[in-house]
């Protein structure tokens, strides 16, 4: 087994999961989010904490121009 960083700007459901398989021949055992957008992931499994006040305006005008 090994492992395969796949950065994915935008997907649809499965897409990572059918890529491995179609173009690899690879089976995903498992997947991992490490950031939506400019936002890091980086809790344990279950937890949460509130989003900075940049983070949100980051995901709420993501493909938008934010404002000053």
């Amino acid at each position: 087994g090994g492992t395969l960083r796949v950065v994915l700007k935008e997907g649809k459901k499965r897409q990572i999961r059918r890529m491995a398989r179609e173009l690899l021949g690879m089976h995903v055992i498992s997947l991992t989010r490490t950031r939506i957008g400019d936002v890091r992931i980086d809790l344990p499994q279950g937890k949460w904490r509130p989003l900075r006040e940049k983070e949100a305006a980051s995901i709420f005008f993501a493909g938008r121009s934010m404002p000053n």
